[in-house]
């Protein structure tokens, strides 16, 4: 818990859990949504979890090398404000009953891709929060 004595680690922490807070709330409604247009079709909600979740077994390992070559805090926070655009954008077509299934998984993959690059910067920030002798204590919070 050393690492929580740094106040870059406790700003990021609690950014991750706010995050992780929207990854789960994210991935609930669009279950929910998927299930409205597609009448209740449990076939359509797995094909949404491909969309989902493919890209962080395709992209989290390209993504890692070109983090480790850029800005990490940059890239974190682009990403962030994409994941805060693509759910507003999904929020208000929503709201507005613009949502079709094909928009659905767009935005699904759009939204898995952010969250698969956001793993690895998140990952690769914590470095840059504590200083080398409270880094084992950072990765296993």
């Amino acid at each position: 818990m050393r690492a929580l004595a740094h106040r870059p680690y406790r700003a990021l922490s609690i950014g991750f859990l706010v995050n992780q807070a929207g990854f789960w709330l994210s991935h609930l409604s669009f279950q929910g949504l998927v299930l409205d247009l597609s009448d209740g079709s449990t076939s359509r909600v797995s094909l949404l979890f491909v969309f989902l979740f493919a890209p962080a077994g395709l992209i989290a390992p390209v993504a890692g090398v070109y983090i480790d070559r850029f800005d990490r805090r940059r890239i974190l926070l682009v990403t962030y404000g994409l994941i805060a655009l693509l759910a507003g954008l999904l929020a208000g077509l929503t709201a507005a009953d613009r949502m079709e299934l094909w928009s659905t998984y767009g935005f699904a993959l759009a939204m898995g891709t952010c969250f698969a690059v956001l793993g690895a910067s998140v990952g690769a920030v914590i470095a840059n929060t504590v200083p080398a002798r409270d880094l084992a204590s950072a990765i296993s919070i």
